[in-house]
């Protein structure tokens, strides 16, 4: 026979780094365990964190993997025990306790205690028909006296649950999850009943005693857009309700068949939460409902059951009021029964624990994140996702996040909203857990399955999954060895996606849309992406929805769209390369093929016209006539990022002393000048330095130049600075030079590997004459935590390391001895380690510290002033007095020692501007609390918000100041001699100081001696 699952409840947990001490039955610290090899273990109800022997730290998440105890954190069991007495089932070994009465025909059948103390009540009790159309409604089936049977160490069976319809009522316990399924076994249909079957929906009821009031998300599932059927119809929208009690968060459902468990290919549930009085009574409802047209064919193959009161000629009382809701039979109240739970014996697990067949209507309940929660993955953190994840509340997703998937098909499941805070340099990499390229490399400690070799049938599936209809960009996200890299939820909105300089690299299958309701469209535009070994770059679940894709300066290499995939829909292409792709689903224009079926107008190439260069395989070749032939009437804004970018490689310094003087410069090519190349373009790298020594030179870095860092021979490091040499990278604040770790850019990962000491390191040999390390307005990004930026050992004789005006994103900034100096400098979520023990004096000032950790060892005669330590973990082990104070802080976060002339915020805000994202508002209490005046700091022409208001004299901001700029992003030039103001007035004192200003920033300038002015000067010659 086959059967219908109609789910009604199911939870999972949510796992959430940031809010994990929030939960009011959780311990106020997480376990800690220590390994013979020095890692440590550190165990809470939602991940552990794997911490190895060098500091690096790995964060498993997944859904209730353990629970509290009362004593300790233990290993969550899902499974259900039965009381003694056998009035109840209950699993109470994980972070939801769930009770089950023996008796499901009781009020409070079933209880769940969630990680939050709330305690949720309910019976399904009924099964109804309801036609938007005419708004009639009629029940068809009541709850019934029924008794549980354990048919698994985790799974509850009422069979014959309820009268007037033949169904059984399941539950699923699992280790973050809980479901109640109604198993239909009869024939149902809505025309049986006098309904109509083009605009009925079958709804289960299930009764909630005395619960809170939910938050809401109301999200359209089809929106009925023709007007004439609009105005004739009670309810033409089908919506769905997220409904969020706490931590008890009811998300979208899905119906589906059972026989193949496929919740991708099934329809959309609705829900609504209804308090309804009739008289005397009230009561409270949770109302899901399916359209019937989207599962007819399902219900219809069912067989006629005996005793179903369509089947015995009987016809429902039909009404057209939702108050016939609180006249449903209640159940009876608990104790009045003599059920007991039959026990579970191994003969009836073996032939009952899988899922019914037939059709499944599923909706997912979290407990472990609040609807109006916040989640954020973090930059400098490597996630291994060991169980599937659910985010209920809204994510942000940092560049620099490294997510690690193991074979089985689990997910990140987003079902709020996303922030995706990337950049160019600062993607998010979703990739295989036996992936060490990046991020931290795991172990068969943390995930039993590590080889550390690549398996080709992929890992997560899908890696990022959207549980809501999105609309929005997605940009700087890079895809590795995923059975599926992303999944997007689409209805009839038709809903807009663009996805922006990403990669997909060696996965099974690449975007995929599911659908809600009955029909829809992604409109999707793939911009300057990369698709490399893609088996099924684009597919759709159901022939009901499409995709409208438009590739423009992407590429395609053997990724090509299958007949299987394409279910319906247009893929186009403009200025895109299609390599090794013999597929005929692709059309467009002004292409560049290779090995490839052709179409629309397009260039040929006979020979690959790509080269490998390090860990990208896509560089054009130099003499490839793909080069400069793009169209231009493309998206501007995405012209303009193109032009930022490169097809060319950069060149590569290996395993070698440089001996001369030298500059580096912008020598990769932007796509500036002419018509634009096909294809995809890279954030470009100028120069790739792998085991380079510096000994007596100087190595000057131009404006703009980008290096990459990378380690061919397991030395350690990229570049080291060794005795008399010297590094000098200066950039400007609009074109900043750039030291990354070549995974920042680079897709993979078998040619080059990440520095395991740091990108630069500082003269280590204690031999004379000292280095020097000096760079001012250049950033540097280090994915997760993968390595420093800069390491300087403890006998090193280096001289003080200077950063000013620097930006650092993830990683870590290590001295053991050296001094470093920070002047002005972002510090985003770094691991810093700053111990000064070489007699110099440490200068620590106007830098903003944002999250990560900071490990301060610093003798008396150090300055740590004006900076602002932004809810940063601040180990202070210095043994002598330093002069401090005014520094800013964040309540109940770690702090310097405090001094009256300090400012602790309750909470910190920053606003986007011109030069980046850490403006303060013009009302923050960090403004004009600064120890002196700005300049004398230095800081005469910067600022600290969007307008653009130069510090000047002004007692100066604590905290990150960028240089002023005008309306365009250039620097202030107040005399337009072209020379910026803070440029000339090099010490930025805002007073010209004849013979260490570069000129007076007031008074203009010509550099050819024309005159006093900026603008035109006329001669008048002598007759």
């Amino acid at each position: 026979m086959k059967n219908v699952c109609v789910s009604i409840l199911g939870l999972v947990l949510l796992c959430e780094p940031q809010a994990l001490n929030a939960r009011q039955v959780r311990p106020s610290q997480p376990g800690v365990n220590l390994n013979a090899d020095g890692s440590t273990v550190a165990l809470d109800g939602d991940h552990r964190k794997w911490t190895d022997a060098s500091g690096h730290q790995t964060v498993e998440i997944a859904t209730g993997m353990n629970y509290w105890d009362g004593r300790q954190w233990s290993a969550s069991d899902p499974g259900f025990h039965i009381m003694q007495d056998g009035s109840a089932a209950v699993a109470n070994q994980t972070q939801h306790k769930v009770r089950l009465a023996a008796n499901l025909n009781t009020i409070n059948a079933v209880t769940v205690t969630t990680p939050d103390g709330l305690v949720l009540n309910s019976t399904p009790v009924g099964i109804a028909l309801y036609d938007a159309a005419s708004g009639n409604f009629a029940t068809i089936a009541w709850i019934t006296n029924c008794t549980g049977l354990l048919v698994a160490s985790n799974k509850v069976v009422y069979s014959n649950a309820f009268v007037g319809l033949c169904a059984d009522v399941v539950y699923t316990m699992d280790y973050g999850s809980f479901e109640q399924d109604v198993v239909i076994n009869g024939h149902l249909n809505p025309a049986d009943f006098g309904f109509p079957a083009n605009t009925t929906r079958i709804q289960i009821l299930t009764e909630f005693y005395k619960p809170p009031s939910p938050e809401q998300i109301t999200r359209p599932i089809y929106v009925e857009s023709n007007e004439s059927l609009r105005n004739n119809m009670i309810s033409p929208d089908f919506v769905d309700h997220t409904l969020g009690f706490g931590e008890f968060v009811l998300n979208g459902g899905r119906a589906f068949t059972g026989a193949t468990t496929n919740f991708n290919n099934g329809a959309a549930v609705g829900k609504q939460f209804l308090t309804i009085t009739n008289g005397a009574s009230t009561r409270t409802f949770l109302i899901e409902s399916v359209q019937y047209p989207s599962i007819h064919m399902e219900l219809n193959s069912l067989p006629e059951c005996d005793g179903q009161q369509a089947a015995n000629g009987a016809k429902p009382n039909v009404q057209k009021s939702q108050l016939e809701y609180a006249a449903m039979p209640s159940p009876h109240p608990a104790g009045k029964d003599s059920a007991a739970f039959k026990q579970f014996t191994p003969q009836v697990a073996a032939n009952g624990a899988q899922r019914p067949l037939g059709l499944v209507v599923d909706y997912i309940a979290s407990i472990g994140g609040a609807l109006s929660g916040t989640q954020v993955f973090q930059g400098d953190t490597t996630y291994y996702v060991s169980n599937s994840v659910t985010c209920n509340g809204a994510v942000t997703i940092e560049g620099g996040a490294v997510f690690k998937y193991p074979t089985n098909s689990v997910s990140l499941t987003l079902n709020n909203s996303l922030t995706l805070a990337t950049s160019n340099y600062r993607p998010v990499v979703f990739t295989a857990a036996d992936d060490d390229s990046v991020g931290d490399k795991l172990s068969t400690g943390i995930w039993s399955g590590y080889t550390g070799t690549i398996r080709t049938s992929g890992y997560g599936n899908p890696a990022l999954k959207f549980g809501f209809v999105f609309s929005g960009t997605l940009s700087n996200l890079r895809f590795r060895y995923s059975k599926g890299a992303i999944q997007f939820l689409v209805n009839s909105g038709n809903p807009t996606v663009t996805f922006s300089h990403s990669q997909l690299i060696n996965c099974v299958q690449g975007i995929n849309i599911v659908g809600t309701g009955i029909s829809g469209t992604l409109n999707l535009n793939v911009n300057n992406c990369l698709l490399a070994n893609v088996q099924s770059p684009m597919a759709s679940a159901s022939s009901s929805f499409s995709m409208t894709s438009r590739f423009t300066d992407s590429t395609l290499d053997n990724s090509q769209l299958g007949d299987s995939d394409v279910i319906t829909g247009t893929f186009t292409t403009t200025n895109c390369i299609l390599a090794n792709n013999s597929s005929s689903h692709f059309t467009g224009n002004n292409n560049g093929f290779f090995n490839s079926s052709t179409f629309g107008t397009y260039y040929s190439s006979s020979s690959s016209p790509f080269q490998t260069v390090g860990a990208a395989n896509y560089y054009l070749n130099a003499a490839s006539n793909f080069r400069g032939v793009g169209l231009t009437n493309i998206n501007s804004a995405l012209l303009a990022q193109l032009q930022q970018k490169t097809t060319q490689p950069p060149l590569v310094c290996l395993n070698g002393t440089i001996l001369f003087d030298a500059t580096l410069f912008p020598q990769a090519p932007r796509d500036k000048i002419g018509l634009p190349d096909l294809g995809y373009h890279y954030d470009p790298i100028d120069f790739a330095l792998g085991s380079v020594y510096l000994t007596n030179v100087a190595l000057t870095v131009a404006p703009g130049t980008v290096i990459a860092g990378f380690d061919p021979y397991a030395v350690g490091y990229a570049l080291t600075v060794g005795p008399g040499a010297q590094l000098i990278s200066v950039g400007t604040p609009a074109n900043l030079n750039r030291i990354i770790n070549f995974n920042t850019v680079q897709e993979q990962s078998t040619n080059w590997t990440k520095p395991a000491s740091g990108i630069i390191l500082a003269n280590w040999t204690n031999t004379s004459p000292t280095a020097v390390i000096n760079c001012e307005f250049t950033d540097f990004s280090i994915l997760a935590n993968d390595t420093a930026h800069i390491y300087a050992a403890s006998n090193g004789n280096t001289a003080p390391i200077n950063l000013q005006h620097c930006q650092l994103h993830g990683g870590s900034l290590t001295s053991f001895g050296p001094t470093v100096n920070l002047t002005n400098c972002l510090l985003e979520r770094v691991t810093s380690q700053l111990w000064s023990f070489d007699g110099n004096a440490p200068f620590v000032g106007n830098n903003l510290f944002w999250q990560g950790t900071n490990n301060l060892i610093v003798g008396s005669s150090a300055t740590v002033r004006n900076n602002m330590f932004d809810k940063t973990l601040i180990n202070d082990h210095s043994s002598s007095g330093y002069t401090g104070g005014y520094n800013g802080y964040i309540t109940n976060f770690n702090h310097l020692t405090l001094v009256s002339n300090d400012k602790v915020l309750t909470s910190s805000s920053y606003q986007t501007g011109a030069l980046g994202s850490y403006y303060l508002p013009t009302t923050s209490s960090l403004i004009n609390n600064g120890s002196t005046t700005a300049d004398a700091l230095g800081l005469y022409h910067f600022t600290t918000t969007t307008n653009q208001a130069k510090e000047t004299t002004s007692t100066v901001d604590i905290g990150y100041h960028y240089v002023a700029v005008d309306g365009s992003g250039n620097p202030l030039d107040a005399d337009g001699d072209g020379i910026p103001d803070y440029l000339e007035d090099s010490n930025g004192n805002g007073i010209y100081n004849m013979g260490t200003d570069l000129s007076d920033w007031q008074t203009y300038n010509s550099t050819n001696n024309l005159g006093t002015a900026p603008g035109l000067v006329v001669f008048t010659p002598l007759k």
